[in-house]
């Protein structure tokens, strides 16, 4: 049986870096973190539209158990190796695969905070997924909200690898591990 897990690394492709984009007004196209980190935990969290043609109008924020960040607004300490972006991510239909995506590779056990700030109107869905070598699965956490500019919601996951089995779970306001944690608006 073929792993999920080669699919997702083999469709992640192109990532652009928005923090650079804001800075300098242009976008920089590079590879995906999940072509180069089969060897170690990998962890994705990515916003996209049903039909996953445009790119929400959604930032993302992910602070690892260690308390480094990434995503927007930019803070120190950032996570190594970890990327906040654009991505397509089905090379073959890049105008019906696109997404906003923070990606860590060699991604920490443990708790993570999430912040999602809504700046638009349109469905979306939040998709926590994450991998580790020689996983048999390749779980996923999904949320699917109605944006409401303005809204902010906070979120945390715990990600666990236990013999090679990756494990995410929501966590409840009492850190409490959650199959669900709240009820999808669409």
């Amino acid at each position: 049986m073929q792993k999920f897990t080669t699919s997702i690394l083999g469709i992640l492709i192109l990532t652009t870096g928005l923090s650079a984009a804001a800075q300098d007004g242009t976008s920089r196209n590079k590879e995906s973190l999940a072509l180069h980190c089969s060897e170690k935990p990998f962890l994705s969290v990515s916003v996209r539209t049903r039909n996953r043609d445009v790119v929400p109008a959604i930032k993302l924020s992910l602070t690892d158990p260690l308390g480094r960040w990434q995503g927007d607004p930019a803070r120190s300490p950032r996570i190594p190796d970890s990327s906040y972006g654009e991505i397509v991510q089905i090379p073959n239909l890049p105008d019906r695969s696109r997404a906003r995506a923070i990606e860590v590779c060699d991604a920490e056990q443990g708790v993570y905070k999430l912040g999602v700030e809504e700046e638009g109107d349109e469905l979306y869905v939040v998709d926590v997924t994450a991998d580790a070598p020689n996983a048999d699965t390749v779980p996923s956490l999904l949320l699917h909200h109605i944006a409401q500019k303005g809204r902010i919601g906070h979120y945390q996951f715990r990600l666990r690898i236990t013999d090679g089995q990756v494990n995410i779970k929501w966590l409840d306001r009492t850190g409490h591990e959650q199959m669900r944690i709240e009820i999808n608006e669409w």
